[in-house]
């Protein structure tokens, strides 16, 4: 069986979700196509067109991905793997006022990626932006309360631009 038909007969047993994760992953390492899944004959019609809108091959982790699910589920305005002036790319910027990073331990837990991580977290700062980091935990157990938060600070933000 291909990557694509073992992906499309996936859709019989995982969430809709999990699939896109799969999905994700096998277009950021250009294993599939969007043009794979449209051919998709097992995938339900409603999930395949729900996974054709909402996969993004840019992204890098499956808590990247239910990252993304949230927030736009929540109607929270976001631009994915963004680029920041002074520190570079970012997960999110959310409403262009804030910087969200979600870390997973397989990249943020050396002493090395400790230290980038806080010079980035600086250089956003410097540039009039500040950043909310998550854990892949906190993303794949309490999405609620990431939503929660950053809605706190989004209207925060916005008041402060506003005002």
């Amino acid at each position: 069986m291909t990557p694509a038909g073992a992906l499309d007969e996936s859709g019989r047993c995982l969430t809709r979700v999990d699939q896109l994760i799969a999905l994700d992953a096998a277009l950021e390492r250009r294993i599939l196509t969007l043009d794979d899944v449209r051919r998709f004959v097992t995938t339900p019609r409603r999930t395949r067109e729900w996974l054709l809108r909402t996969a993004d091959a840019r992204t890098q982790s499956p808590p990247e991905t239910l990252a993304r699910v949230a927030l736009h589920g929540a109607k929270i305005p976001f631009e994915f793997q963004a680029s920041q002036p002074g520190t570079g790319r970012v997960d999110f910027v959310i409403d262009g006022l804030f910087v969200v990073e979600v870390d997973g331990r397989s990249y943020h837990s050396g002493d090395a990626a400790f230290e980038r991580d806080r010079a980035r977290d600086r250089a956003t700062l410097l540039s009039g932006s500040v950043t909310m980091r998550y854990t892949a935990w906190d993303v794949i157990n309490r999405p609620e309360l990431m939503v929660a938060e950053i809605w706190t600070l989004l209207r925060m933000r916005r008041g402060l631009r506003d005002g």
